[in-house]
């Protein structure tokens, strides 16, 4: 599903590119984080995290979105997802990740009726 979740960002004109990978979770395994180059300096990572969320069922909601500057692809132009993984694991040399720009908190139904 990580591409239904590009799909939905991509979709949104204050994205200019996205990119959703599975961040490593102990207790589910993998959870999705997506890399967003906005059209803007406007754009809230919340805001967009919570238009994804509401158009998906909760398993595949988006846990950590990350503001970039931009997406790593290859010469064919694929996206080098590995390379956005091996960030996520702290293995990037010069530490220009950091933390999410914004998180939701596992578990948090951010309001919605369970029923």
């Amino acid at each position: 599903y990580p591409r239904e979740l590009e799909e939905l960002l991509a979709a949104r004109p204050e994205v200019l590119a996205a990119a959703v990978v599975g961040k490593p979770d102990e207790a589910v395994g993998e959870l999705p984080v997506a890399f967003v180059v906005p059209a803007s300096a406007s754009v809230s990572a919340a805001g967009l995290m919570a238009a994804v969320n509401e158009q998906v069922v909760p398993y595949k909601q988006l846990r950590d979105v990350y503001i970039v500057d931009s997406i790593p692809v290859s010469a064919a132009g694929k996206v080098l997802k590995r390379e956005l993984r091996d960030q996520l694991g702290g293995r990037d040399t010069d530490g220009a990740l950091g933390a999410p720009v914004w998180r939701r908190e596992q578990g948090s139904d951010q309001g919605r009726d369970p029923g």
